[in-house]
């Protein structure tokens, strides 16, 4: 396990200062997914005709040997140098080898890069697909629950229309009963007051009736009186008349 961790560091600095960023981020993908696909040293070791363990270690002295190095002097050019004297020490790789190498393993690189590209996007693709599923499935199924709650309220509203209804008809069904009773309430009450009326005029007719009468009493009482009174009168004029013809 340290070993492997120990590859990887070297294979992600030889990446670096041979291939770029884009070489490391790559090779960090790789490692992370643990793909079979080729790696960059093993791609560069296969071309050079040794084996990764043995690029390997040649990486790890030419390392050893940039940092005596002063800092301005450390550069990837420098690197590459250090490294193809290094294997022309131990396997006889030229330096023109070995950049032809490096060159065909970026190459190779690139093409696992847009193949690994293509992979994601098709994941991507797909993923997105799936989600475009699950969205129209719960969009769907929203849109279900809104008619549902739509029918619900709609069946409320119509339960409560028609209740309202039914209260209407039996309160206009009331007022109705009412309004026809009521004329014979009213025939009723105009009978009772017709019977009073007639009561008052019979007790007003008698009451008139006997003050009529009382006057007419009275009246013939004062003409009697009256004709007495003429009477009187003339039997005294008689009596005067005939004293004073005698005298």
């Amino acid at each position: 396990m340290r070993s492997k961790k120990r590859f990887i560091v070297i294979t992600l600095i030889a990446a670096v200062l041979l291939f770029g960023s884009t070489a490391c981020i790559a090779l960090a993908d790789e490692e992370a997914e643990e793909t079979p696909r080729t790696t960059f040293v093993e791609t560069v070791a296969g071309l050079l005709g040794i084996t990764p363990e043995e690029l390997q270690s040649a990486f790890c002295d030419a390392r050893e040997q940039m940092q005596e190095l002063e800092p301005e002097d450390r550069n990837a050019e420098q690197f590459k140098t250090i490294l193809a004297e290094i294997l022309n020490e131990l396997y006889g790789t030229s330096y023109e080898a070995l950049e032809d190498a490096i060159t065909q393993a970026k190459e190779a690189m690139h093409e696992q890069l847009e193949a690994h590209k293509a992979q994601i996007q098709e994941r991507l693709q797909t993923r997105r697909a799936e989600l475009q599923e699950q969205f129209e499935a719960r969009r769907e199924q929203l849109r279900q629950r809104l008619e549902a709650h739509s029918s619900e309220q709609q069946e409320w509203l119509e339960a409560r229309r028609e209740q309202l209804r039914q209260r209407l008809e039996a309160r206009r069904a009331e007022l109705q009963e009412w309004f026809e009773s009521l004329p014979a309430e009213l025939q009723g009450r105009i009978e009772a007051w017709q019977a009073r009326l007639q009561e008052w005029r019979q007790v007003q007719q008698g009451e008139l009736q006997g003050r009529i009468e009382a006057w007419q009493n009275r009246f013939q009482e004062w003409r009697e009186a009256q004709g007495n009174s003429n009477g009187n009168g003339t039997g005294d004029n008689g009596n005067g008349n005939g004293h004073d013809q005698s005298n």
